[in-house]
């Protein structure tokens, strides 16, 4: 499995693989009729897609900010493919893991907004059982995960 947090039982390995960031993105025709956002305190004049997941969804805290900045959010979902696909809809601003956005802002779906406006990191984990030997078809995935975690991301940004 992979985790956001380090393993709850002591009987599996959890070995972190990768230092996730969330970026704000959006579809390029979301901005057709007015200029992108320029600073993160205008965040609350577009359509943003919260995470209901979240404790708070429509405050959003970003690193060199003191204040968590209030978002209007007529979309509030908990899956990341959906945020994704709402995204790239055109609904409107997603908060979303770098890791997930590759190949859509190489091929210009989404474009990366605000770039300063940077999430904590958070560790991600993979989990698995402590088996000797290990099979090799588990250290195969552990291997292309770190692997696959590693691979640059397109810091694409809207001009």
């Amino acid at each position: 499995a992979i985790r956001s947090k380090p393993a709850a039982h002591e009987r599996v390995i959890a070995t972190p693989i990768t230092q996730a960031e969330d970026w704000l993105v959006a579809a390029p025709a979301l901005f057709k009729e007015r200029p992108a956002p320029q600073h993160v305190s205008e965040l609350k004049d577009w359509p943003c897609i919260a995470n209901s997941h979240f404790n708070n969804p429509c405050s959003w805290q970003f690193d060199h900010i003191e204040q968590p900045v209030q978002i209007h959010s007529p979309l509030q979902v908990n899956d990341y493919q959906l945020i994704r696909n709402l995204a790239l809809a055109g609904a409107g601003i997603a908060r979303l893991p770098s890791y997930l956005l590759g190949d859509d802002l190489a091929q210009q779906k989404l474009v990366r907004l605000l770039p300063a406006a940077k999430s904590t990191r958070h560790e991600l984990y993979l989990v698995y059982p402590p088996l000797t030997p290990q099979p090799a078809k588990v250290r195969v995935m552990i291997a292309f995960l770190r692997e696959w975690f590693a691979q640059p991301v397109p810091n694409s940004v809207k001009d």
